[in-house]
C-alpha cells in the first residue's frame, strides 16, 4: 500500500518547502500565508514523485508594516 498526498495541511507542507526557493526577502522579520483563493487536486503525489511548482507575482500592495504579495502557484507532477 502506498500513500498518497492530497488534502490541504499536505498542499501546505509542500509549498512551504518550496517558498523560500522562489522569492528571497532577506529584510522581512516574519512572512505570513493569508490563505488559499481556489484550490484543485488533480492527480494524487506518491512519496518519491518529484514536483515543480511555478509560481507567477500577479500584484503588490503596500500594507501598514510591509507588502502583500498575490501570486498564483500551479504544482505538477
Amino acid at each position: 500500500m502506498t500513500r498518497r498526498v492530497a488534502g490541504i495541511a499536505e498542499l501546505a507542507a509542500l509549498v512551504g518547502g518550496l517558498w523560500d526557493q522562489v522569492f528571497d526577502v532577506p529584510d522581512a522579520a516574519v512572512k505570513v500565508n493569508y490563505g488559499l483563493g481556489r484550490v484543485r487536486f488533480g492527480v494524487a503525489i506518491a512519496p518519491g514523485d518529484r514536483v515543480r511548482m511555478s509560481v507567477r507575482l500577479v500584484a503588490t500592495t503596500p500594507i501598514a508594516r510591509g507588502t502583500r504579495l498575490h501570486v498564483e502557484q500551479a504544482i505538477e507532477r
